[in-house]
C-alpha cells in the first residue's frame, strides 16, 4: 500500500511539474539536485570508463550529469514507477532502465559503482531495516563502491517531521542518524566515508570494496 502511494505521488509530481523540472522528483531546485550528484560522484577522483547502477534513477538526470562530466560511462537505471521509467527513456533514449522494485529485481551482473540519490528519503515501514536491506544489496552489486545520500537527523527539519507536501500528508521524509548509517556500513566494509559538509539537511556515505 505504501509503495503504491509513493508511486502515485511521483506520477502526480511528474504530471504537475513536467519532464524537465527537478520538482518532478521532489528536489527543491536544480542546484540542490546537482550538488547531490556532484558529491556522490566524488566517491573517486574519476569515473571515466566505469559501469554504473543508479538505484531510484527517476528521470535519468544522474546519467545526464555523469555523461557531461566523465567519459564512456556505462549507465543502468532502476526505478519502481512505470511512468517515470517510460519518461526517462523519452528524455534519454540511450539509457537502460529496469522498471521494478530494486529489492525484488534480479541483476545478472555487478557494476563498478552503485549510486542512490534521494530514492531512500521517504519513510517506509520499519524504515531502518528497509535502509539496511537496500544498502546491503547495493553493496553486493558493486565491484568498487557504493555512494548514497539521506536526510540527516541532525537537521533542524528533522524535529518537525514534515510531510513531503500539503497534498500528501501520509508521505513523510525520513530523517536518519548519520552515525548509525556509518556504523552499519562499517559492518559491510572497513573503508567507509561519511560526508556532512555540503548541505545542512543531507549527508552522503561512500562504502568501498578493496580493489
Amino acid at each position: 500500500m505504501h509503495e503504491n502511494a509513493i508511486t502515485s505521488f511521483y506520477e502526480q509530481a511528474l504530471k504537475k511539474h513536467g519532464l524537465y523540472s527537478p520538482r518532478a522528483l521532489s528536489y527543491n531546485s536544480l542546484e540542490s539536485q546537482i550538488t547531490r550528484f556532484k558529491v556522490l560522484s566524488e566517491i573517486v577522483p574519476n569515473l571515466d570508463n566505469q559501469s554504473i547502477l543508479d538505484v531510484g534513477s527517476g528521470l535519468g538526470d544522474f546519467y545526464h550529469f555523469l555523461n557531461k562530466n566523465f567519459k564512456n560511462i556505462k549507465y543502468t537505471g532502476c526505478d519502481i514507477t512505470p511512468e517515470i521509467c517510460q519518461q526517462s527513456k523519452v528524455k534519454y533514449p540511450q539509457i537502460q532502465v529496469y522498471c521494478s522494485d530494486f529489492l525484488q529485481e534480479f541483476f545478472s551482473e555487478n557494476y563498478d559503482f552503485v549510486f542512490c540519490s534521494g530514492a531512500l528519503n521517504i519513510e517506509m515501514p520499519n524504515h531502518i531495516d528497509y535502509l539496511k536491506k537496500a544498502i546491503t544489496k547495493m553493496y553486493a552489486l558493486c565491484n568498487k563502491g557504493v555512494a548514497f545520500n539521506l536526510p540527516s537527523k541532525l537537521s533542524e527539519l528533522a524535529k518537525k517531521n514534515p510531510a513531503i507536501d500539503n497534498e500528501h500528508q501520509d508521505i513523510k521524509i525520513a530523517y536518519v542518524d548519520p552515525c548509525e548509517m556509518f556504523a552499519f556500513c562499517k559492518t559491510l566494509s572497513p573503508r567507509v566515508t561519511l560526508r556532512h559538509d555540503y548541505m545542512p539537511h543531507d549527508f552522503s556515505i561512500y562504502c568501498y570494496r578493496k580493489y
